[in-house]
């Protein structure tokens, strides 16, 4: 059975696997779309903004008086995606919105 093997069969099959892995990892368009993260608005609560953003990419609170800050990846057009965050008051609302720092 491995006779009939053709080299050129083998060689495509493997020259089309590799182009995938490549495009798939190429992908620059993994994040959320700048107009959705924009729904997001002062005064929401966490689980509101879960529902329109999903689980953050990082969650940070850097003291412990400090405020829950939620991190995103937003995309602002075809290879500009950025990080964005949601920071939240001690009662679980937002408090602050930024869609716009450069990664």
């Amino acid at each position: 059975m491995l006779k009939n093997i053709n080299l050129k069969t083998v060689f495509s099959g493997w020259l089309m696997m590799t182009i995938a892995i490549y495009l798939i990892g190429c992908n620059d368009d993994t994040g959320l779309p700048k107009d959705q993260f924009d729904k997001v608005e002062i005064g929401m609560t966490q689980p509101e903004v879960k529902q329109i953003l999903g689980e953050p990419f990082e969650m940070k609170i850097i003291l412990p008086d400090s405020f829950p800050t939620y991190f995103y990846r937003v995309r602002h057009g075809r290879g500009d995606l950025r990080n964005a965050e949601v920071q939240f008051d001690k009662k679980g609302y937002v408090r602050f919105v930024s869609a716009g720092l450069q990664s």
